[in-house]
């Protein structure tokens, strides 16, 4: 028997955190108490009646009650003790506990630190399932986490009180609320610190949606971090020396797993505790986590094309897999088990719903003819989570992260999964799907797209776009026979590969239509075929399961013979899978997406460094550069990405920027020599190139022009590098002079060579996807020339100097970077124009625009290049 005047138990919530907390203290004292879940001190203001600490449960209504300290006490009867308006906390997060063990409440914030219990667990309270999220909330609460209002109609809810504790100020109304990630107290959109407890808050980005992943990491990160990376083989800021860094991919990968294995056994062990499945709170089952808006499809397109399917397709539900009745399309197998996957993933597998993400369900069908490479993105293996938890591990933005889901998925008012699901009973294609739904904010944010981001995504490899057609508003050549003979070598090396089908022209959109192929649309290839009859086939699969060519070279055509459906193995009937020649897939598909992901690859090195892309062309910008010491000859890749700005609106910071990156040798005085490979200059995604290196010192550069004279900071981006040998990699300080000195290499070596006045004065025009580069030399001894430009006429395109009409005097023997004019927006053609003067002179230096006199962009140098 406990002593009379044990000291009782009290119960508050934390005017910083909002977490419920129990604790000790005399009658009559107001103490002060430290949160066990955020670390603030405050005054305590208690919210129920304290019990003596230890004495038995007092008896209600002749039963007795349970021993569970939180306020949520069910008698034996199944009864409810009833709380006082002061006590509706939100019982569905976590309680957080001072100086006593957790009490488990509900599976919202199934993730956060676990507690050993002293003693078995009193007998769980009731809950009610909320039938918009499907969350269980405590018996008594009268509003789940996601604010639908118990008893109200799934769609509606409450609106959220401010969370005001403790005198802090409450958000202003009529802007949208920024949550601290520090105490989550819900600041105005527009405040530069949290108004609680003073944590500098990071600034919303432009029309960003509010689930998307931030870039910068909280600066107290929650048990597990969709926004961090594992830790890994990262050399740090690329504008400052760095170690040498050299890690094998297989060794990557483990360690990548190791860290997704521990998170998943922390969120097993709390579950296993709370007794309740995983709920990801920080993706709720919701229209939040399915429309930009939180509403409805954004873009009018996408709305009117799922008119006739939303009926069927429209998300009314969230369900675990035991509460899926049956798969849609009748291809389940009803009476197995759903598990992760089952045996070996096929192509056929991967089937797309009402989201049009046909870009990532193309290349999962691409990568399921290596299942390794699928199996390896899910660390936990192919079983089913105890607690409904998925650690999925994906490179996104160049940077291989774990993102953390749960198996709560979109479905129909039908029981059927709404969006993508696999065959067989499989979870890995919604899984997927999930995470990068979640990853950038919400399931619409991945609506359309391209094979390579997603290729690059899934296996961290380069990725390379060929080029079927010309660009929008640029007369190129195209070579046939050369893109053939590409493409027959890719296939050859084992590369994966998919392809978009689409034009600009109705003409050729309403002809492919006709033939069975659906424009703006993503295919995989499976196959590349000369056949020794000398026809040049290709085989494609459509992820919808369905829709195949009609053309030439069908399933039912005349040009097919029995001995060459042998060869091909045409006569196996699979639904979407098709071959076509190669003249009508060059006319009806755009370009092929490439990722270069070798057999036994995971020998390989790799590694991954943050590259800083300047605003500022002048002589005081930090440019990134990196040293690489190659000890015998090898193949090397580099990829360099950018932040994809997905589900974060279009605001400036977030323009595509031209990407490019170049591998010279390095001089004896530590500056460039020769050029031995570069990536063209694309406004892509990512770029990449290749190169076979011998022994030897070199240096890496990356390099970006649109973004110069814009407002903002430096812009990142990735560099990840590959090896089939050891290297040694590091950073080291990059300077404008190292950044020109690229730019000139690269339009000497590359560009076209005019000589307005013979010998004395030469200009190179470097032309390519991304605009021109225009370099000039005075080689005569005592002639100073004058240039004259006027590109005014172009077309989406930037000046690297700000004006498009330039005017240069350059003395004898100098040279000068002219002009960089690079695409603006990707995705419209660009034109440029260009209107040259060039005269002999005897008048001074002159520019205009004004350059810097040196250490500059567009600062002259010595002449450096013979003729």
């Amino acid at each position: 028997m406990h002593a009379a005047h044990a000291t009782p138990l009290w119960r508050a919530m934390c005017p910083f955190c909002a977490r419920e907390l129990q604790f000790k203290a005399a009658a009559g004292r107001s103490p002060t108490v430290v949160c066990g879940a955020c670390g603030k001190r405050f005054e305590a203001k208690t919210v129920a009646r304290p019990r003596e600490s230890g004495a038995a449960p007092a008896e209600r209504n002749g039963a007795p009650a349970c021993g569970g300290a939180g306020g949520v006490c069910a008698s034996a009867r199944g009864g409810q003790i009833t709380l006082s308006e002061a006590e509706q906390l939100d019982l569905a997060i976590a309680m957080s506990l001072s100086d006593e063990p957790r009490t488990p409440l509900s599976g919202a914030h199934a993730a956060g630190k676990p507690s050993v219990l002293p003693s078995p667990p009193p007998a769980p309270p009731s809950f009610w399932k909320c039938p918009q999220c499907v969350c269980s909330n405590a018996s008594h609460a009268t509003t789940c986490v996601c604010g639908h209002v118990r008893g109200a109609a799934p769609g509606s809810s409450a609106p959220r009180a401010p969370r005001a504790q403790g005198g802090g100020a409450a958000p202003a109304t009529g802007a949208r609320a920024a949550a601290c990630p520090k105490c989550t107290f819900e600041n105005p959109a527009n405040a530069a610190v949290c108004g609680m407890c003073g944590h500098a808050l990071e600034r919303p980005r432009a029309a960003a949606h509010p689930n998307a992943t931030a870039a910068p990491a909280p600066e107290r990160p929650p048990p597990y971090s969709a926004a961090a990376p594992p830790a890994g083989p990262a050399l740090g800021d690329g504008q400052h020396g760095g170690q040498p860094v050299a890690h094998s991919v297989d060794g990557m990968q483990a360690a990548q797993e190791a860290e997704a294995l521990r998170l998943l056994e922390h969120i097993d062990r709390t579950c296993a505790e709370q007794r309740c499945a995983f709920v990801d709170d920080s993706f709720l089952p919701s229209d939040r986590s399915v429309y930009l808006d939180g509403v409805r499809w954004a873009r009018a397109d996408i709305a009117e094309r799922r008119a006739e399917r939303q009926a069927e397709a429209r998300v009314t539900q969230w369900l675990r897999p035991s509460e899926i009745q049956r798969q849609a399309n009748a291809f389940d197998m009803f009476n197995q088990p759903w598990c992760v996957f089952r045996g070996e993933p096929l192509p056929e597998d991967a089937k797309q719903g009402a989201l049009g993400d046909c870009w990532l369900l193309s290349a999962i069908a691409v990568l399921a003819e290596r299942p390794a490479l699928l199996r390896a993105l899910f660390p936990a293996g192919g079983a089913l989570s105890r607690s409904g938890a998925y650690p999925v591990r994906l490179c996104l933005d160049g940077e291989w992260r774990v993102i953390v889901v749960d198996d709560v998925l979109p479905c129909t008012r039908f029981g059927t999964l709404a969006f993508s699901q696999a065959a067989r009973r499989q979870l890995y294609v919604p899984l997927l799907e999930k995470a990068f739904a979640k990853s950038y904010g919400c399931y619409e944010a991945i609506e359309a797209g391209t094979c390579d981001e997603a290729l690059g995504a899934l296996t961290g490899a380069p990725c390379e776009q060929l080029r079927l057609q010309p660009r929008d508003g640029v007369a190129e050549p195209v070579d046939s026979d050369l893109q053939w003979t590409r493409l027959l070598s890719f296939r050859e090396a084992g590369f994966l590969a998919g392809a978009s089908c689409g034009s600009r022209d109705p003409a050729a959109v309403q002809l492919a239509e006709s033939l069975g192929l659906q424009s703006m649309h993503a295919y995989s290839i499976l196959d590349v075929r000369t056949t020794s009859g000398g026809h040049r086939l290709v085989k494609l699969r459509n992820p919808w399961g369905k829709g195949e060519w009609a053309g030439a070279w069908s399933s039912h055509s005349p040009s097919w013979t029995p001995a060459l459906r042998r060869e091909l193995r045409a006569d196996v009937g699979e639904a979407g899978v098709f071959w076509m020649c190669w003249e009508d897939f060059r006319r009806h598909f755009r370009d092929v997406d490439v990722c270069k992901v070798r057999a036994g690859s995971g020998s390989w090195m790799e590694a991954r460094a943050r590259a800083h892309m300047p605003t500022s062309a002048g002589a005081g910008a930090r440019w990134s550069a990196f040293t690489l010491e190659v000890f015998e000859a090898t193949q090397v890749d580099l990829v360099l990405v950018q932040r994809n700005a997905r589900g974060r609106g279009e605001a400036s910071e977030l323009a595509q920027l031209d990407l490019s990156v170049a591998i010279f040798r390095a001089a004896p005085d530590g500056q460039l020599g020769e050029l031995a490979s570069s990536s063209p200059r694309r406004v892509h995604p990512s770029v990449c190139c290749e190169a076979l290196l011998s022994a030897g010192a070199y240096v890496i550069v990356p390099l970006s022009l649109n973004q110069l004279n814009s407002a903002g900071g430096p812009r990142l981006a990735i560099l990840a590098l590959f090896s089939a040998k050891p290297v040694l990699i590091a950073a080291r300080a990059g300077t404008t002079d190292l950044a020109r000195s690229a730019l000139i290499s690269r339009a000497v070596r590359l560009g076209e060579r005019s000589a307005p006045f013979g010998s004395e004065m030469l200009l190179w025009t470097l032309s390519d996807e991304a605009g021109s580069i225009l370099y000039a030399e005075n080689r005569s001894w005592m002639q100073r020339f004058t240039i004259t430009i006027d590109a005014r006429d172009s077309h989406n395109l930037v000046s690297s100097r700000a004006a498009l009409a330039l005017d240069d005097r350059l003395a004898p023997g100098q040279g000068q970077l002219l002009l960089a004019l690079t695409q603006l927006e990707p995705t419209e053609g660009y034109a440029s124009s260009f209107q040259f003067q060039f005269r002999a002179d005897m008048g001074l230096e002159h520019h205009e625009p004004s350059v810097p006199p040196a250490h500059g962009l567009h600062s002259t140098g010595r002449a450096r290049h013979a003729a």
